[in-house]
C-alpha cells in the first residue's frame, strides 16, 4: 500500500477537475470517481499514483483516502485544511473550486491523466460512473464483503490497478494499453514500493 500523500498535489488535482465544470463546481461523488480514473490511468502508464496515499473499496466504488478527506473538509486533515480550503471548498454535495489551479504542483503527466479522466468520463452520470468502477478488479474483488455488509471499507492493493476488467463486463475499457508498457509501469511501481519499505 502507498503510505505517503502529497496534499498540495491532491488539492490541485481536485481543483483542476472542478474547474472543468460550469461554475467550477462538481459533485463530490463524481470528482472522487474522476480522481480514481486519473490515478488508474497514471499508475498504469507511469508507475505511480498522482498524489500517493491509499485507496479503499467502499460501497460507492474505489475511494482515494486523502482525496475524499480534502473534498469533505475532514478535520482529520487539520494541519492541511488551511491550504486546501484556499483552493477548494465543500458545497453541500459538491466540491467548488474557489481559486485558480496552481499548476506548479502538478506534473505534465498528472495533467495528462486528469485530462484523460475528464475527457473519458466527465460527461458520464455520476451513478453510472460509480457502477462502472464496480466492474474493475480493484473494487470487484471486495464486492462479496461489501455487498454482504460484513465490511463498509476494504483496503485496495494498488497492484490491482494493473489488472484488466472482464471484457464481457467492460466492452470499451478506456484504460486498456500496450502490455509491454503496462509491465514496465508495474515494475517501476513495485520497485518504488520496495524502496519505500526499505527506507521506513
Amino acid at each position: 500500500m502507498a503510505s505517503y500523500f502529497n496534499y498540495q498535489k491532491l488539492t490541485q488535482a481536485l481543483n483542476y477537475l472542478a474547474h472543468q465544470y460550469s461554475g467550477n463546481k462538481v459533485s463530490r461523488l463524481k470528482v472522487m470517481k474522476l480522481l480514481w480514473a486519473a490515478d488508474r490511468y497514471h499508475i498504469r502508464k507511469f508507475g505511480r499514483l498522482i498524489g500517493g496515499d491509499d485507496y479503499f473499496a467502499m460501497p460507492h466504488g474505489p475511494v482515494h483516502s486523502t482525496g475524499k478527506r480534502i473534498a469533505d473538509e475532514d478535520l482529520w486533515l487539520e494541519e492541511y485544511l488551511k491550504y486546501s480550503r484556499a483552493f477548494v471548498r465543500k458545497d453541500d454535495y459538491a466540491l467548488k473550486a474557489i481559486s485558480d489551479v496552481d499548476n506548479s504542483k502538478l506534473s505534465e503527466t498528472d495533467i495528462e491523466a486528469l485530462d484523460f479522466a475528464y475527457h473519458s468520463f466527465g460527461d458520464v452520470d455520476k451513478y453510472i460512473l460509480r457502477d462502472l468502477t464496480h466492474k474493475y478488479p480493484e473494487w470487484a474483488k471486495h464486492e462479496p464483503s461489501l455487498e454482504s455488509g460484513r465490511s463498509s471499507c476494504e483496503p485496495i492493493d494498488p497492484v490491482d490497478f494493473f489488472l484488466d476488467p472482464d471484457p464481457e463486463e467492460v466492452a470499451d475499457d478506456k484504460f486498456r494499453m500496450n502490455s509491454d508498457l503496462l509491465a514496465d509501469s508495474k515494475e517501476i511501481f513495485e520497485e518504488s514500493q520496495t524502496i519505500s519499505r526499505v527506507l521506513q
